[in-house]
């Protein structure tokens, strides 16, 4: 590995960017990434958040990967060094803050899903790109309402067994877990876990499991692949599976879905 790493100072992410607002002691920016883009290995001086809008990406680090897809949010502490590698043409909000100003530490890393702060930073994203006279108050309150639901659960610091166990989950979710294999893995109880898992990110750990199956469905299909390699890649039965889950997460079967995503021919 090339250490000689970039190093990104307040406020800068890779990528195209957007849009951005300052709004009190956030940065907060919309950026764009082609599919197949690889941002090299690099750092950042402060923490910072990355929700991930549409699109996934892989995020490479020293000793593992972190599958980061759509509506799920990023938290990286200060010089964690990283690298990304896109799957499918991504649009993420990258978030900056100012501890000392908004009065809030920042105590957990990696990937958390939950569709209260799903809810949040989409609603960022659109303000956005919307912007008008009052965009940087309501960035602020979003941005303090998110960082609120991050503190909720005992103090806002995640046990490092849970953090475990949903990293297992972001990078086995084509495997057959089961609750009682990740609990003996993490050291607790079933129970503990599933009660546990559920209070931090808003979802159960076969919901989790069935949306990160879905996004990587999604991605293969953007992709061009049959639809039937598809679902065995993302650990579905067989095709049959995958539209019957598909069609429940999205709404569409994973043919429409295809259709609807299918690149003109210039």
């Amino acid at each position: 590995m090339d250490m000689r790493t970039d190093v990104l100072a307040h406020g800068q992410f890779f990528g195209d960017l957007v849009a951005e607002q300052r709004a009190g002691g956030f940065v907060v920016t919309l950026n764009d990434y082609g599919r197949g883009t690889a941002i090299p290995w690099h750092r950042h001086s402060e923490p910072c958040v990355t929700f991930v809008v549409a699109g996934a990406y892989r995020e490479r680090l020293q000793r593992s990967t972190r599958e980061c897809t759509a509506r799920t949010l990023v938290l990286h502490e200060a010089d964690e060094l990283h690298a990304d590698d896109f799957l499918a043409p991504s649009r993420c909000l990258g978030i900056y803050f100012d501890p000392r100003r908004i009065g809030m530490a920042f105590d957990r890393i990696g990937t958390v899903r939950s569709p209260a702060l799903a809810a949040i930073a989409t609603h960022a994203a659109r303000e956005l790109r919307r912007r008008d006279s009052v965009t940087p108050l309501v960035i602020e309150g979003l941005m303090l309402q998110m960082f609120g639901e991050l503190s909720r659960a005992d103090g806002g610091a995640i046990a490092p067994w849970l953090g475990r166990v949903r990293d297992e989950i972001a990078s086995r979710f084509a495997e057959p877990l089961t609750h009682a294999a990740l609990a003996a893995n993490a050291g607790v109880h079933p129970v503990h876990l599933a009660r546990s898992f559920r209070r931090y990110f808003g979802i159960t750990v076969g919901e989790m499991i069935r949306q990160l199956r879905v996004e990587h469905a999604k991605s293969a299909i953007r992709g061009g692949r049959p639809l039937a390699a598809a679902a065995l890649e993302a650990g579905f039965a067989d095709q049959s599976h995958l539209t019957r889950t598909f069609r429940a997460v999205t709404g569409l079967t994973p043919g429409a879905f295809r259709r609807a995503n299918r690149v003109p021919r210039s």
